[in-house]
């Protein structure tokens, strides 16, 4: 019964990753190029590389439509210019990709970036329930619930850890 629990927790977690990309319309539009060449305005370099902004736009679109690969490809070429949201996304790149336990490593360095990310505390104590590690699961939905008291998934990983 917590396998069921837990897996319909993870299937939200995908929910709320592709509703957030839903609801900032995808990607920005195209910057506006200049109508006449007589501005003095220069056309973008076509060979610039994307800020890691983009990069990091397309890899939640990636993650959306799961291509866990193409997202973690590009969040990986980052560095370290993506901060801890670019760290979660790569964990639940490699989550995705069956790479449970670099992606453990990965929702932990988002955190320790960031200790106020709770997706990544959702997301972290829900992979530990599901590799057995039930005294983990209860430590990181405890700390995610110190930074907000009541948040659904967290009370319910709290909860199943308990229980197992």
């Amino acid at each position: 019964m917590a396998g069921l629990a837990l897996r319909s927790g993870l299937l939200a977690g995908s929910i709320i990753v592709t509703g957030m990309v839903a609801a900032c319309g995808g990607s920005a539009p195209p910057p506006q190029q200049p109508t006449d060449p007589g501005l003095g305005a220069e056309p973008a370099a076509s060979s610039a590389a994307p800020s890691a902004d983009a990069r990091l736009d397309e890899a939640k679109q990636a993650i959306a439509k799961q291509d866990f690969a193409k997202a973690r490809q590009l969040l990986e070429s980052m560095g370290e210019q993506g901060g801890a949201e670019a760290a979660f996304y790569i964990g639940v790149a490699l989550e995705g990709v069956g790479e449970g336990a670099a992606a453990v490593t990965k929702y932990k360095a988002a955190l320790a970036k960031d200790a106020k990310l709770l997706e990544a505390y959702v997301n972290l104590s829900a992979l530990l329930l599901a590799n057995g590690d039930a005294a983990g699961a209860l430590s990181t939905a405890t700390a995610g619930l110190k930074v907000q008291p009541k948040q659904l998934d967290l009370v319910t990983n709290q909860a199943l850890a308990l229980e197992a």
